[in-house]
């Protein structure tokens, strides 16, 4: 009887799971899911491969996760060390909070959190930093400061289905 409760617990999580994030990015390099109720922008501008805009906009700022990749063929730049440079700008321009390497599917990434006033706007950031085949791969939810709290879990399931093929 309980092993059957379980069961059908975790069906019925993985068919709210599967619902809740609906819409999929589906790319040569990567794939990552998302629910409609967040807004896609993938139109390349500031060349970021996308935007996903979490709504409603407050305070004219629109939390976000948007993934940038970089090519750093030729630089000689592992995770490690391409991590070391990232910090370095972060704390010139704002405050880290943590960093960590972490493992998910068997690939090494770095975790960040920090925080930076852009624009006369105090800004929080999650970031996820990835470095395969020449490319560095940087995955960040935005918020307001006084926003993240409220995003941050969704934001973090939503970049939790991230995949580099």
């Amino acid at each position: 009887m309980k092993k059957l409760l379980l069961l059908i617990l975790f069906f019925v999580s993985s068919i709210l799971f599967a619902q809740k994030f609906e819409n999929k990015i589906e790319e040569t390099l990567y794939s990552i899911n998302y629910p409609s109720s967040w807004k896609i922008d993938n139109t390349g501008r500031y060349n970021v491969e996308f935007y996903l805009f979490a709504y409603p906009v407050k305070e004219n700022m629109a939390s976000n996760i948007n993934l940038l990749i970089q090519n750093i063929d030729g630089m000689n730049l592992d995770l490690t060390k391409f991590t070391e440079i990232s910090e370095k700008q972060i704390n010139a321009n704002g405050k880290l909070i943590s960093s960590e390497l972490k493992n998910k599917d068997s690939r090494e990434f770095q975790e960040l959190i920090f925080e930076a006033n852009i624009r006369g706007k105090d800004m929080k950031f999650y970031q996820q930093y990835f470095v395969k085949n020449s490319k560095a791969f940087v995955l960040t939810f935005t918020a307001l400061t006084n926003q993240y709290d409220q995003l941050e879990k969704e934001a973090r399931e939503i970049i939790n289905t991230f995949n580099l093929k």
